[in-house]
């Protein structure tokens, strides 16, 4: 313990004594305005605000409803705004949408039930025994068990005699041994014979 802190004590005493500057780095000669020295390496980089162009800083205007990213060194747009050239302009969310993640192109998306189309949300019309999907493509609907869809409507299976509606519930298939031939289950020919 006594060894550290003679240990401890040397050190201290020379960092006390050395002249100015002899463990500080290495300081940029010529820096520019709203500039400082590199912590790691030679030379200099832009003050946080500001961004070097042919060796000067030069700070960032940062627009209203704006505010500098984490790094310092680019702007971005408050939430509920988009960036458009130089500024940030007001997302407008159409009737029955909401403000999205940046991310989603628009800003904004439509409430359950509706579609985009380029301006506004359009409700999603879902025929009777239809049932309404969170699928962004398709008709925004599929049909119950029992139905299958047509261009804008679900029209309940006919199930033929000794057959049954299938694990989908959109389509029928017949019971063994039967087969599907010209819309009926029929047994196989060599069934038949038996």
């Amino acid at each position: 313990m006594r060894r550290l802190s003679l240990f401890a004590l040397v050190i201290l005493a020379v960092q006390i004594t050395a002249p100015q500057g002899a463990f500080a780095q290495k300081v940029a000669v010529g820096l520019p305005d709203n500039a400082e020295a590199r912590r790691c390496g030679n030379g200099w980089e832009c003050s946080r605000g500001y961004r070097g162009v042919n060796d000067k800083c030069f700070v960032i205007g940062v627009p209203r409803n704006g505010y500098l990213d984490s790094g310092g060194y680019r702007w971005e747009c408050d939430r509920g705004f988009q960036k458009t050239d130089k500024s940030c302009a007001a997302i407008k969310v159409p009737k029955n949408g909401y403000l999205a993640e940046a991310t989603s192109g628009a800003g904004w998306a439509c409430d359950r039930g509706y579609r985009a189309t380029k301006q506004d949300c359009v409700a999603v019309k879902v025929p009777a025994s239809g049932i309404l999907t969170d699928s962004t493509f398709g008709a925004g609907w599929i049909c119950g068990r029992g139905f299958r869809a047509t261009e804008n409507d679900c029209v309940a299976l006919a199930v033929p005699r000794n057959g049954h509606i299938d694990y989908s519930g959109n389509d029928r298939v017949c019971n063994r041994p039967y087969r599907k031939s010209r819309g009926k289950c029929e047994l196989p020919t060599a069934a038949r014979r038996l």
